[in-house]
């Protein structure tokens, strides 16, 4: 499912980029060769998280799991970003404020992961199961929120892509759609190689077209669909935050 809904999160960036940028080769091809690596890189990295967050969430669960992946992602994926680029506005009242934010963020991801060591207690002394290990899961959850805010550096370090796109006569608005297009192309090629590994270790190929399969597909469709809204907007809305949407 998790490369289904990468697939068609790719044609869907890629259909609606071609239709409201124009001069979308050209974009690329007088975009420098440095911008497009670390566009398409950054979406690669995000394409591991994706992979890692469900992993992490198979051994922490749904409800703790998140918190963790979308905690570290929403901080990290702004932090570094603004630490890199305009480190000055730190020093702001909304610097601060911002940094504030961050801690109580950070503060939360321990406070769930105290929680998440409890309930592994707890269930060791209830249970007759092997105790699975808090441990694992939780670094996976980590490494999950790390690699899933490389999707925010696309668009940080990205700019190059996005100012030829304007200056080529794509609207601002629309203009960060070839930063999309892109760097959730990246997001596939990882979730491509690790759905590819996953059935010669599982045996997994048949269950694709077994009974129910077609709710998966469905249901994978529109994850696809509905995450691509919430990029599109998130791109349009990063556009006209100005210099505080990093």
């Amino acid at each position: 499912m998790a490369d289904l809904r990468s697939c068609r999160n790719g044609r869907s960036a890629w259909t609606l980029t071609a239709a409201t940028v124009p001069h979308l080769g050209e974009v690329y091809a007088v975009t420098s060769t440095g911008a497009l690596i670390r566009i398409a890189g950054f979406g690669f990295c995000w394409g591991i998280g994706s992979a890692l967050a469900g992993l992490g969430m198979n051994l922490l669960g749904i409800g703790l799991g998140m918190a963790i992946i979308l905690g570290l992602s929403a901080s990290l994926g702004s932090l570094i970003p603004l630490l890199i680029l305009t480190p000055q506005q730190l020093h702001t009242h909304q610097g601060r404020m911002y940094l504030l934010g961050t801690a109580i963020m950070l503060s939360g991801i321990a406070v769930c992961a105290r929680a998440g060591t409890l309930r592994d207690a707890a269930r060791t002394r209830t249970e007759s199961l092997a105790r699975r290990s808090f441990v694992p899961g939780f670094v996976l959850c980590c490494l999950s929120g790390l690699f899933s805010s490389a999707l925010n550096f696309s668009y940080a370090f990205g700019g190059d892509a996005v100012d030829r796109a304007r200056a080529l006569g794509a609207s601002q608005l629309w203009s960060a759609g070839v930063v999309t297009a892109l760097a959730v192309s990246g997001g596939f090629v990882a979730n491509l190689a690790y759905c590819g590994y996953l059935p010669s270790q599982k045996r997994l190929v048949g269950k694709v077209s077994n009974d129910g399969a077609g709710t998966g597909w469905l249901c994978g469709g529109l994850m696809g669909l509905f995450w691509f809204g919430g990029q599109s907007l998130y791109a349009i809305g990063i556009t006209w935050m100005g210099n505080w949407e990093w």
